[in-house]
């Protein structure tokens, strides 16, 4: 560790010290300090004169030497400056050293703490250094940070500006071993120290907020998951909100089924443990599972009499043709037309030459072809074979191969068989890599004699085929 020397410091021991200030008050409040100089070592020398008889007598730092001896050191590190010095003339020549040297961060912050040893109030090393009175404090508080801070400052691992941060959680050793921890994983510090100081209010929030359930006799059940309970779940939270228990807690406090739950913010939530206990109760909220699972019971079994009835007047009236031509017709192509992929619609559209909405959503297509199905069992027809020729087209032309296989097999042949239009050598090629293994067997080209590819074998190499064609 790098200090800046302005003034004769030296290592003493402990038993050369006297010091002559009010021992009881300076002992106040020193435990935290010792523990921190156990930890990290003293970072701050104290300012002591030397003394006619021998030894020295300590002019400023009570509380640290205070807490020295409380941690066990048997000596100190101190700044020696002469008996009954002049504050200002000290100053002065400690500033001159300020400006003679080129100090680190870390240095000029040693160097001020020096300063406020020497007697110097905290506006009158202000005025020295030309700075403001805040940004004195500001160093002096970085001037206390452990060890292992000043270490990473000295290193480049973080600046003095970041290591202000640190003295949000530098009272609590463990606070500052999480915030360095985080650090170390590559948070930034201000995050890290405002996710620590966060959890502690939340700790210390989630006592005051256990210890006051405690003295109201209230039960204290774990919390669920995302701090709501499943819908089914006896316990519910006390509220107005969906699912909740509408009793007011001064109602619900002397029900043996009231408790609470701590959230992750440390707050008290209410709730009902087993809400049976008000299933039914007129304003409660809650409704009567019982009742409600009965009535489910006998719906089921009426919905269960209607199907068979249903059947079978289905399957009688299918046996005994009872449907029209016309009826039949209508109702399987319209089934055809609703099934359509969104895609799928939207070439089979194109094919029909049909307007669709540009701003109508992924719905456009198929409420156009219902539009135009409307109007009479030919344009229903019009509209079924569109989709059928659609589903081929697509298969054919798009690089995803999630669609029917079968498809692309049936419109190849339809348009073979038709004559509407010969497959070209380029598209009977592409037809095929199309194809799993056992339909390609019926590609055109096969059964036209021609002899395959020599990589149709080979299913691994059709993503090749299809990129060339």
């Amino acid at each position: 560790m790098t200090t800046a020397t302005l003034l004769n410091v030296a290592i003493i021991p402990l038993g050369e010290i006297r010091d002559v200030g009010n021992v009881r008050q300076e002992l106040r409040g020193i435990e935290d300090l010792a523990e921190s100089i156990r930890r990290h070592g003293m970072l701050t020398a104290v300012t002591v004169e030397p003394h006619p008889e021998g030894g020295y007598t300590l002019a400023a730092g009570s509380r640290r030497l205070a807490a020295a001896r409380l941690a066990g050191l048997d000596e100190v590190p101190a700044v020696i400056v002469p008996p009954g010095g002049d504050v200002e003339r000290l100053l002065k020549r400690a500033v001159e050293n300020i400006d003679r040297e080129q100090l680190t961060d870390l240095e000029a912050a040693d160097a001020m703490q020096q300063l406020l040893d020497l007697g110097a109030d905290t506006e009158l090393v202000a005025a020295a250094l030309h700075t403001t009175p805040d940004n004195i404090e500001a160093w002096r508080v970085v001037a206390g940070l452990p060890t292992l801070v000043r270490e990473l400052i000295e290193a480049g691992t973080m600046t003095a500006r970041d290591a202000h941060e640190l003295t949000a959680v530098s009272e609590s050793g463990e606070e500052l071993d999480e915030c360095l921890r985080r650090i170390g994983e590559g948070w930034n510090v201000k995050s890290a120290v405002e996710t620590v100081v966060r959890e502690r209010k939340r700790r210390l929030e989630e006592e005051k907020t256990r210890s006051r359930l405690a003295k109201e006799g209230c039960a204290i059940v774990d919390s669920p998951n995302y701090g709501y309970f499943a819908h089914n779940s006896k316990a519910q939270r006390l509220g107005q909100g969906h699912g909740d228990v509408h009793i007011a807690k001064r109602e619900h406090i002397k029900q043996p089924c009231h408790a609470a739950f701590v959230d992750k913010e440390g707050k008290a939530n209410y709730v009902c443990t087993d809400r049976s206990r008000h299933a039914g109760v007129e304003g409660s909220g809650v409704p009567d599972l019982k009742a409600e699972r009965a009535t489910r019971r006998a719906d089921k079994k009426l919905l269960r009499e209607a199907h068979a009835t249903r059947f079978r007047a289905v399957g009688e009236a299918l046996r005994n043709h009872a449907f029209t031509r016309d009826e039949a017709v209508s109702h399987v192509l319209t089934l055809w037309v609703s099934e359509a992929k969104p895609a799928v619609g939207e070439v089979a559209a194109e094919l029909l030459g049909l307007v669709v909405a540009k701003d109508g959503g992924i719905r456009a297509a198929e409420e156009a072809l219902t539009a135009h199905a409307a109007g009479g069992e030919g344009c229903l027809v019009d509209v079924a074979l569109a989709i059928a020729l659609a589903a081929g087209e697509h298969g054919l032309t798009t690089d995803r191969f999630d669609y029917s296989s079968e498809a692309v097999a049936a419109h190849m042949r339809f348009l073979e068989e038709t004559g509407i239009h010969p497959l070209t050598e380029i598209e009977r090629a592409a037809v095929r890599t199309r194809l799993p293994w056992d339909l390609r067997q019926a590609a055109p080209a096969e059964a036209e004699g021609e002899e395959p590819d020599d990589d149709d074998g080979d299913p691994a190499k059709s993503d090749t085929d299809g990129a060339a064609a």
